[in-house]
This record gives C-alpha cells, sequence and structure tokens, in this order.
C-alpha cells in the first residue's frame, strides 16, 4: 500500500469517522466509556433526511442545535418538524432532561424540545442578576409554526460568579 499522506506545514489533518465515536445510539456518555477508546471526538448521525440548518451554541459545557425534518406532501404551512439537541460538548451524550419529563422517567436526553415548523437556531439569555427570571439563563427557539419554545436553559453554573469590571 502507498505511504500515508504528509501533512504540508501548518495544514490541519483529516480526521474520518473512524477516529471518532458514533454516539448516536447512546444517551449518556463519559469520556472513559469504552466507545471512545483510541477516538479523538465524537459524531451523531441524524435521520435520513434531517438537515441542520442553522448555527449551534454552546453554553455552560451544552452543545445545543436545532435539525428540521421537512414533512412530504402535506398542505401545512409547518413544513416539518424541529427538534432541539442538548448534547455534552464533551462526548456527545444526552444533556437535556426534557424526555424524561415528558415520559415520566429518569435520565438525560439527546432531545430538549419538539416543535412543529422551521426554526431559528437556540438563543440564550443571560438577563442581568436579579432580573424578574431570577438570573437564570433563558433558552429560546422560535419557529415558522409555532410561537417561540421556551425549554429549560443550561445551568450556567460558574458563570454567575463573574466580576465585571464595574462590580469592582
Amino acid at each position: 500500500p502507498p505511504p500515508p499522506p504528509v501533512p504540508l506545514p501548518g495544514s490541519v489533518p483529516v480526521v474520518t469517522d473512524a477516529a471518532l465515536a458514533d454516539t448516536t445510539g447512546l444517551n449518556t456518555l463519559n469520556v472513559y466509556d469504552p466507545a471512545f477508546a483510541g477516538k479523538v471526538g465524537w459524531y451523531l448521525s441524524l435521520s435520513a433526511g434531517e438537515k441542520v440548518l442553522s448555527d449551534s451554541e454552546v453554553f455552560a459545557g451544552v452543545l445545543l442545535f436545532t435539525s428540521f425534518y421537512p414533512t412530504q406532501g402535506t398542505c401545512s404551512t409547518k413544513g416539518g418538524n424541529t427538534t432541539l439537541y442538548a448534547l455534552s460538548y464533551l462526548t456527545g451524550g444526552g444533556a437535556s432532561d426534557y424526555d424524561a419529563y415528558v415520559a415520566g422517567t429518569d435520565g438525560l436526553s439527546k432531545v430538549a424540545g419538539s416543535y412543529g415548523g422551521l426554526s431559528s437556531g437556540p438563543v440564550i439569555s443571560l438577563p442581568e442578576y436579579g432580573a424578574s427570571t431570577g438570573g437564570d439563563a433563558v433558552l429560546y427557539v422560535c419557529t415558522s409554526g409555532e410561537v417561540c419554545g421556551n425549554p429549560p436553559a443550561p445551568d450556567p453554573g460558574s458563570l454567575r460568579s463573574i466580576d465585571y469590571w464595574r462590580d469592582l
């Protein structure tokens, strides 16, 4: 076989699927899981026809992104369905208790919400501490078929201890 290609100075090496852990069927993971042995990262396969159409956000260690699955042969103004995903950015495992809340079970899930219509990307609002929300982060996902969804946002944890120059 031919020798492997030599990367040019300053170039980025190509990462293939073989170098990544497939976390598609796994919900809760940690970096010591056997699925990560010898891997340099992870990936998640979406359902056939499902597409990511907007930017993702990383907040408090959680990767948030929306996907869209178009519906076929309907005359609906919604045009399809949106899923909000919440994954651990380190492992690709579930970081939301949405499914557990809906099903009345325990455990974390990759799905944080489901909506009708084409969506925006997730938007995090971190109001001034002491505001009407109590300073908690608020997560918004707006779609063409519904008003803005408001699933629980990841807990900002240590972000509340940030001191700004005006506070000193």
